[in-house]
């Protein structure tokens, strides 16, 4: 119990544009953070629960987020590229203006999922150029 009270204070004072670049927060319980601007790149955040999580604006370059719970987090304008997002659970989440260049493992039919035409095609393009690569 103790530990799981520091987590959820660990997360309720994260600061906008905190640099956590390369942090391990594996299996963090982040629900309803606010990560806004956040520096997360190559951070370790594979099956983090970050349901609803303020991620507008976040740099997850490289980021590992294989499994995560990003059900209805906002995502808009953060920079996903060649992030793992192998398995991770974005239904609901708002990806407006987020960029997925060679981001991997994110499923272009997420169910409920915000996501314009343009990126998309992004993602398209982007599973292409990898299949050629194979």
């Amino acid at each position: 119990m103790f530990f799981q009270k520091l987590i959820e204070h660990i997360a309720f004072t994260i600061s906008s544009k905190a640099n956590l670049n390369s942090a391990d927060l594996t299996a963090a319980f982040l629900q309803s953070a606010s990560l806004v601007g956040a520096l997360l790149p190559y951070a370790d955040l594979g099956s983090s629960i970050l349901l609803a999580a303020n991620l507008t604006s976040a740099d997850l370059t490289s980021a590992n987020l294989q499994g995560a719970e990003l059900r209805e987090a906002k995502l808009n304008n953060a920079k996903l590229v060649n992030a793992n997002l192998e398995g991770a659970d974005l239904t609901g989440a708002d990806l407006t203006g987020a960029n997925f260049a060679n981001a991997n493992g994110l499923d272009p039919v997420t169910p409920g999922a915000s996501i314009t035409h343009q990126q998309l095609a992004r993602l398209d393009n982007s599973v292409y150029e990898l299949q050629q690569h194979s």
